[in-house]
């Protein structure tokens, strides 16, 4: 009876490695990767508005969790409160800028405001798929949850939401944690 046991667990690890998810009336499917927009041709700097709700800690943390699966950034700097690019809400080449919300944010028709923390906007070459810039804008009572900044940057890197309970990529905060399957820079 112990071998009739450990013989099913075995055969359900080595099969629980293709499942990704579960139905509710029990039937087993697999579903497609995180899919990617576009990609930098060099790795990008990054600037923190001075009205960013996050902190220089933050920004380290986040781009860490990103260093760990294979991407580089350049250059991380805190912008004076004077700065013109802040002050215009305007990325420069090459640059992820980080900054609290403009009114695009709370005009966004795809949105439902009171339940959206955060917005990433690329700016992409459609003819190459190569990003040029973004600009990642995070509500200031949710600054501090470090997540949401590591979600955002997964997506100025270019990914796009992925709906899949647990993933970093997920759509929805309550629905998402730190899995990062199919994230790795290849």
């Amino acid at each position: 009876m112990r071998w009739l046991i450990l013989l099913l667990f075995m055969s359900q690890a080595l099969y629980a490695g293709d499942i990704s998810t579960v139905e509710p009336a029990g039937l087993r499917h697999k579903i497609k990767d995180p899919e990617k927009l576009a990609e930098w041709t060099a790795p990008p700097d990054i600037v923190v508005c001075s009205t960013a709700p996050v902190s220089f800690r933050q920004i380290k943390r986040a781009v860490k969790f990103w260093e760990k699966l294979g991407y580089s950034f350049g250059n991380i700097t805190v912008a004076l409160h004077d700065n013109y690019q802040c002050a215009t809400g305007e990325a420069g080449a090459n640059q992820i800028m980080i900054d609290i919300p403009s009114q695009s944010f709370f005009a966004d028709d795809r949105w439902d405001t009171p339940t959206k923390v955060g917005l990433t906007k690329l700016f992409v070459d459609t003819n190459t798929n190569t990003i040029f810039k973004a600009k990642i804008e995070i509500m200031s009572n949710w600054g501090g949850a470090q997540r949401i900044l590591e979600h955002e940057l997964g997506h100025a890197l270019g990914w796009k939401d992925w709906d899949q309970i647990g993933h970093i990529m997920h759509s929805n905060w309550s629905q998402g944690g730190y899995n990062t399957r199919g994230l790795e820079n290849k």
